[in-house]
């Protein structure tokens, strides 16, 4: 028997502080505090993809036009659009305000900030 699991963006967020929610079609609905204080622009109602672009898995189309919920087995990996930036995580199912959306766990990409930011510490969160 398969039973889906969703669960809260607060839920997920005690786990996993850095937690960004997106409706199906790829517009921020929910960003974790932690999150929204150290990557500028992390705004409730700004579309993903105006902000991200995902390294891997391979999507031959915008976030807004992908359903990311095919790719909860995979690991995620984006960098920031300015460079200055890159997270890796995961995608699960979850619920917001009654409604479906897509959680992802986030944290930062380290190998792409070494290789990118020499001078970078893990002490940025």
């Amino acid at each position: 028997m398969d039973q889906k699991v969703s669960l809260s963006p607060e839920q997920y967020e005690l786990l996993y502080p850095l937690t960004v929610g997106l409706s199906k079609d790829g517009w921020i609905v929910y960003a974790s505090e932690k999150i929204r204080g150290k990557i500028k622009g992390m705004d409730i109602g700004v579309c993903f993809d105006d902000l991200f672009e995902v390294r891997r898995p391979r999507l031959m189309r915008p976030v807004a036009e992908v359903d990311l919920l095919k790719y909860t087995r995979n690991l995620i990996l984006f960098t920031s659009l300015d460079g200055r930036f890159a997270l890796r995580g995961q995608v699960i199912p979850g619920v917001y305000e009654g409604r479906e959306i897509v959680l992802m766990a986030l944290s930062p990409w380290l190998t792409w900030l070494k290789e990118n930011f020499p001078q970078y510490r893990c002490e940025f969160f």
